[in-house]
C-alpha cells in the first residue's frame, strides 16, 4: 500500500542529497503537498498524484540551480518586477521547462481579483456602447464625417462583441468549468492566463475610448468649421 508520508520523506532525502537546504525543503514540501491535493481533485489516485506532483516540482538538479540563482542578479530582480506587474510573480520556469508554482493562489482569489480589475473597464465599455457611441455615430452622419479605418475597425469589433456577449460569456464560462474539472495543469497557469486577459481587455477598452474621443474631436472641429 502506498505510504504518502514515507514517500515524501524519501523525496526530501533526495533533495537534501542534492544540496538543497532545510528551509527551502520545508517550503518545497508545502508546495508539493498542495500540488498533490490539486491532482487528487482531478480524480487521480494517490500514487499517480504524487508522481505527477514530484515531476512538476522539477528535477533535483534544476531545482538546485533555480534556488541558487534566485534573487542574486539584476536580471532576476527585473523578471520578478515584471511578473509582479503582470500579476504572475509567484511563477518561475525551471531549467527543464516544468512550471514550478512557488505558491498556488486559491481559485476563488484569482477569480475575485480578475472580476475586480475587469469591472471598471467593463462598466466604461458598456457606458460607451450604450450612451456615447450611438450619439457619436449620429453626429458623424450630420457632420458628414467618415470614420478612419482603424477607428471604424475598433468600433466594429466592439459592436461584434456586444451583439454576441451572451454567447461569448457562456463559452468562456464553459471553458473555465472544463479547465477546472479536467485540466490538472490549469492551476499552475490560471493566474498567468487571467493576468494576460485582464491586460488585453483593459487595454482594448482604453483604445476604444481613445478612438471615440478622437472621433468626437474630429466631428466637433468639422461642425465648428461649418459655422
Amino acid at each position: 500500500m502506498f505510504d504518502l508520508e514515507k514517500s515524501i520523506v524519501n523525496w526530501r532525502e533526495e533533495m537534501r542529497a542534492a544540496g538543497i537546504g532545510a528551509a527551502v525543503l520545508d517550503e518545497l514540501e508545502g508546495h508539493l503537498r498542495e500540488e498533490i491535493e490539486q491532482q487528487l481533485q482531478t480524480g487521480l489516485n494517490l500514487p499517480a498524484a504524487f508522481g505527477i506532483a514530484t515531476r512538476q516540482m522539477g528535477q533535483t538538479a534544476a531545482l538546485k540551480a533555480e534556488f541558487s540563482k534566485a534573487g542574486t542578479t539584476i536580471f532576476e530582480q527585473l523578471k520578478q518586477l515584471a511578473g509582479t506587474l503582470a500579476g504572475t510573480h509567484r511563477y518561475q520556469l525551471a531549467a527543464n521547462m516544468n512550471t514550478i508554482a512557488t505558491k498556488l493562489e486559491p481559485r476563488w482569489a484569482t477569480y475575485l481579483k480578475t472580476a475586480a480589475f475587469i469591472m471598471p473597464a467593463a462598466c466604461l465599455w458598456v457606458l460607451s456602447c450604450v450612451f456615447i457611441l450611438p450619439k457619436l455615430q449620429q453626429l458623424c452622419v450630420v457632420a458628414k464625417v467618415t470614420m478612419p479605418g482603424p477607428i471604424a475597425t475598433a468600433i466594429a469589433l466592439s459592436d461584434l462583441l456586444r451583439q454576441n456577449l451572451i454567447a461569448t460569456s457562456a463559452m468562456v464560462l464553459l471553458t473555465l468549468i472544463l479547465l477546472e474539472w479536467r485540466a490538472h495543469w490549469w492551476p499552475n497557469y490560471r493566474r498567468f492566463v487571467f493576468g494576460t486577459v485582464m491586460f488585453v481587455l483593459n487595454s482594448g477598452t482604453l483604445l476604444l475610448i481613445t478612438a471615440l474621443l478622437i472621433m468626437a474631436v474630429m466631428v466637433a472641429a468639422h461642425l465648428s468649421g461649418e459655422k
